[in-house]
């Protein structure tokens, strides 16, 4: 086993094995990342060389708190991106036989007061006028598919971005969605609501002649013969994205964060700032609401630590000022 490489050397290999269940952008970042942690060892440590074999976990815990210290102060997500990022790596060196462990598995993330409270979410009122503004724009159809599959399966923008109609099985009472390779390489099966079929019916007639033959209002309908349409049409065109491009291939994570922001405008929803991972948040939010088992919500959102999840118990800062406020009504 050869333990002696520099770290330094390692980068290409280490992003081609990320290649196929990580996005360009989370690679660009991770390599990034690791160059960084490279030049604080040589900065810190002269005398050693920056190599696989010298690592250990002290080294991890060491530059933590380097990131900690530094000015102006690091947020606690950027931190643990960083951490990640190592401990993603020194997974991967195990797998490439150049370690027999991985330094950075025990290494703790950063947490703060506001790392202690729920993300932001979207209240029933606020998705109500979200899903309105979506429906009265110039690209109504797009757009509400869009916002209704953000919120009502938690998906994250790139998921969204990579699905094809050959992912989703839709039918008048039930449906669902295949994640082919979400975070981590992790595969799921989301169920889609009423809402949500309904609204890609929609979009597909929004964009195909599916249901020319029918009057307008028909069309627009959702019943075991759109349904049964709408399936043959996916065998036909299941490698299609479900959100695409007006070049018709997958819609950018940029151009999805364009399009909520535009609708999110039109609601006059300013806070919280919306963003698709906030509708994330949203739907992540009302299943914990509404008492689904965390391990139900866990997989819903192709979360691979249960601790990941249980940020979703914590009151969010909604709450926390909403309680606060009824002290100054007694």
């Amino acid at each position: 086993m050869a333990l002696d490489y520099p770290i330094t050397d390692t980068l290409a290999a280490f992003d081609a094995w990320l290649e196929p269940t990580h996005g360009a952008a989370t690679r660009r970042l991770y390599r990034q990342i690791l160059g960084r942690f490279v030049t604080w060892l040589q900065a810190t440590h002269p005398d050693s060389p920056a190599t696989v074999a010298n690592l250990s976990s002290r080294d991890g815990a060491r530059y933590r708190e380097w990131l900690r210290a530094q000015q102006p102060t690091k947020k606690p997500a950027t931190i643990n991106t960083a951490l990640a990022a190592l401990d993603t790596w020194g997974g991967w060196t195990v797998v490439a036989g150049l370690r027999a462990d991985n330094p950075f598995t025990t290494l703790g993330r950063v947490r703060d007061v506001d790392t202690e409270r729920a993300p932001k979410a979207l209240s029933p009122t606020q998705q109500d006028a979200l899903l309105k503004a979506a429906g009265h724009g110039r690209h109504a159809a797009r757009a509400t598919g869009i916002v209704s599959l953000l919120l009502h399966t938690g998906l994250r923008v790139a998921e969204l971005c990579a699905l094809t109609w050959g992912d989703l099985v839709v039918g008048e009472r039930s449906g669902q969605l295949r994640v082919r390779a979400g975070k981590g390489g992790v595969a799921r099966t989301v169920p889609l609501n009423i809402e949500v079929r309904r609204d890609l019916w929609r979009w597909a007639v929004a964009q195909t002649a599916l249901a020319d033959d029918e009057a307008p209002d028909a069309r627009l309908w959702w019943t075991a013969a759109h349904a049964q349409t709408l399936m043959g049409w996916i065998q036909q065109e299941s490698m299609r994205p479900v959100i695409g491009s007006q070049k018709g291939g997958p819609l950018r994570p940029r151009a999805v964060q364009t399009v909520i922001t535009t609708v999110a405008y039109h609601a006059k929803i300013t806070e919280p700032l919306v963003t698709p991972h906030v509708l994330r948040h949203t739907y992540a939010t009302q299943l914990v609401t509404n008492g689904a088992p965390l391990t139900v919500v866990a997989t819903l959102l192709g979360h691979q630590r249960l601790s990941t999840t249980a940020i979703y118990t914590k009151p969010s800062s909604q709450e926390l000022a909403r309680w606060t406020d009824t002290l100054a009504l007694d």
